[in-house]
């Protein structure tokens, strides 16, 4: 990965990571249990979204 690459991504690492905790707090007990992936891939779209394909990767290793 090239140094812009990493400065874009550290950019909105702290981004990523409170959707990860929203994203943990909202789907924590959700029934039916398959309501989890969709929630999932609902947030990943929204990160390809509104991130591109960075926000989808920073998801991926946060």
């Amino acid at each position: 990965m090239d140094r812009d690459a990493d400065r874009r991504l550290r950019a909105i690492t702290p981004d990523i990571s409170q959707v990860t905790i929203d994203r943990l707090r909202k789907v924590v007990g959700l029934e039916p249990a398959e309501r989890v992936p969709a929630e999932a891939l609902r947030v990943a779209d929204r990160l390809l979204e509104g991130y591109g394909t960075g926000g989808r990767r920073v998801l991926l290793i946060a």
